[in-house]
């Protein structure tokens, strides 16, 4: 569906909230506030953490290490409005959630230290196969993306470090330990690029245990 056609749509049927059904936008005034946020915290043990770095004990756990990841900013709980919210604009195309999803960045309590950890970086989106993408219309992570290097005071640099050359299963209907098996090979890096600070972007955390 083209966006100028979802606008005339949005024109014709205004978006209720996806909640409580209020009329005017996705996400009303409200219900924002039952998003919760996520503190500042090791992305494998939950503990508090500084920076949202994953603790060096727990980086050496199961096959964490091969992955390298010095830290995982997860924004908000996985509660029942951000499944709702996510739904919509994952597995729908509902693609102007977008907007919505760029104020609550805005509004999050922790906005400082996100911005100061994602400062002076390249950011890549983790890109859909193909198929996929034209079956969703659009990459939600390149949407989110979009919010993140609009900040002020933010500088980074959107980039395709990588492309999706394989169409895996949904990593979200499998178990943890099938979740690496199934991407294995499925992503074809851009060697040409060279930095300190990358960001890889994505909608879901769920690979921590």
């Amino acid at each position: 569906m083209s966006t100028l056609y979802r606008k005339l749509l949005n024109i014709i049927i205004p978006p209720e909230c996806i909640m409580c059904g209020k009329t005017g936008s996705w996400i009303c005034k409200n219900c924002t506030n039952l998003f919760e946020p996520a503190i500042p915290e090791c992305f494998l043990c939950r503990n508090i953490s500084n920076n949202y770095t994953i603790h060096k004990k727990c980086a050496t756990k199961k096959n964490f290490a091969k992955i390298r990841t010095e830290r995982s900013i997860v924004c908000w709980r996985y509660n029942s409005i951000g499944k709702k919210l996510l739904s919509r604009f994952k597995y729908k195309g509902v693609e102007e959630i977008s907007h919505s999803i760029n104020e609550l960045i805005k509004q999050h309590p922790n906005l400082g230290l996100i911005k100061e950890s994602i400062n002076n970086s390249i950011i890549a989106p983790v890109p859909l196969h193909f198929i996929r993408q034209n079956e969703r219309g659009f990459n939600q992570a390149e949407r989110i993306i979009e919010a993140l290097s609009g900040l002020e005071g933010v500088n980074v640099e959107p980039i395709d470090l990588f492309k999706r050359v394989q169409n895996t299963e949904k990593q979200s209907c499998l178990p943890y330990f099938e979740r690496l098996n199934n991407i294995a090979g499925a992503f074809k890096l851009n060697d040409s690029i060279k930095a300190n600070n990358i960001v890889a972007n994505s909608t879901i955390a769920t690979s921590n245990d």
